[in-house]
């Protein structure tokens, strides 16, 4: 078996980098002979795997895009236009390089890729790591980033060359079910978590701390949190509010109205993954009241920590509603008090959940997924 993975992600790293290199460590185990695309990457010890940088200055070029949209501005036409036209410049050079025959996974939208694998006689597969454009402006319609955006022409066009679709979880799959793919095209493997770096510890106090970690932006449904967690403090007498991850221009201005409004409010900020575990194992649980998402890691990595989890159905979360957590609705303010205020008063509920939590994640780890995706081209190709 031939496997070339198209990953314009740094290897190794976080998000689609990560996924991947596990994906490429079980086809190490598999002596699966592989290719693989990317940004940049470490030096890796592999036998059966070759990486290769089609642009040298991706990784940087991206650093920059990302830099304008987080702290400038997310919706800058310019920015918008040289993102776009960069990404089709480097699906060029990597379809430039593409030989042989085999399997073509692809983590972009990659029509000048996909469409060189077919005119190979590779089998082609997407990975959709969220709702298409066009999609997620559906379902939030304010978000900066999105807002007014249509189905990417080069997105329409590359159906025809993608054999099969693999998603994440039922949320992503029905978004492509929903331009016409037949459902027997559509596969899906969930996300894991690194059950090791992220387990339950022991808790240094009596605190009822809610937490939040990701990109601060709306889209993630912060707004949720923050007025429920506001209109519940004088019940909670100890609480503690704590969003770790950067915040994203379109949310400063409530995220600094709020911050002077809670009593007990902690921005963390950007931090490492240690530090991550480090900070769930002091908290009591997790909130990701997301509009849209593929299959949120952090819900995956909060669950392995033993929190339960308060989310929506649009994350992608594995978390079976009242076992492990609860579902809300998106924007359901009322429901996230409800539901917080339950964990807050009933403690042994809170400790059921968190052991559940924890049962619930080993469930998932990132070795099952490279697996279950290794299977998946065994399948295929047979």
């Amino acid at each position: 078996m031939r496997v070339i993975l198209n990953a314009n992600a740094q290897l190794a790293r976080v998000g689609i980098g990560s996924r991947v290199y596990q994906v490429l460590l079980e086809g190490e185990r598999r002596k699966t002979k592989t290719q693989v695309y990317c940004r940049w990457h470490p030096r890796l010890q592999m036998k059966y795997t070759q990486i290769y940088t089609p642009v040298p200055c991706a990784k940087w070029v991206y650093y920059g895009i990302a830099g304008m949209r987080y702290y400038v501005s997310m919706n800058l036409p310019a920015v918008r236009w040289f993102h776009r036209k960069f990404e089709e410049f480097y699906d060029r050079r990597v379809a430039s390089k593409l030989n042989g025959r085999g399997i073509f996974h692809s983590w972009d939208t990659s029509l000048a890729s996909f469409r060189r694998a077919k005119e190979l006689g590779m089998t082609t597969i997407k990975d959709c790591v969220i709702q298409n454009d066009e999609g997620i402006a559906k379902l939030y319609p304010d978000d900066p980033y999105y807002k007014d955006a249509k189905m990417l022409p080069e997105l329409s066009e590359s159906l025809q060359y993608i054999d099969y679709y693999l998603v994440p979880c039922e949320f992503v799959g029905r978004s492509y079910a929903a331009l016409g793919i037949p459902q027997e095209r559509i596969r899906q493997v969930e996300f894991g978590a690194d059950t090791e770096k992220f387990r339950p510890g022991k808790k240094k106090d009596d605190v009822f701390r809610i937490c939040f970690a990701g990109l601060v932006t709306k889209r993630k449904g912060i707004e949720t949190i923050l007025k429920a967690v506001y209109e519940l403090q004088e019940e909670m007498d100890q609480y503690e509010l704590v969003f770790a991850g950067r915040v994203v221009v379109d949310a400063r201005s409530i995220v600094h109205e709020y911050a002077k409004k809670l009593k007990h409010f902690r921005l963390a900020g950007h931090i490492s993954q240690e530090e991550l575990s480090s900070l769930f194992q002091q908290c009591s649980v997790f909130t990701f009241p997301s509009y849209a998402e593929s299959s949120a890691k952090v819900n995956y990595e909060a669950l392995a920590a033993g929190l339960p989890l308060i989310t929506t159905y649009n994350t992608g979360t594995v978390v079976r509603d009242g076992k492990e957590g609860f579902i809300i609705d998106t924007d359901d303010v009322p429901a996230m008090k409800r539901r917080l205020l339950e964990l807050y008063t009933e403690r042994k509920k809170l400790q059921k959940m968190s052991e559940a939590a924890r049962k619930r994640a080993l469930e998932f780890t990132w070795a099952r997924y490279a697996q279950r995706v290794h299977d998946l081209y065994a399948e295929v190709l047979s």
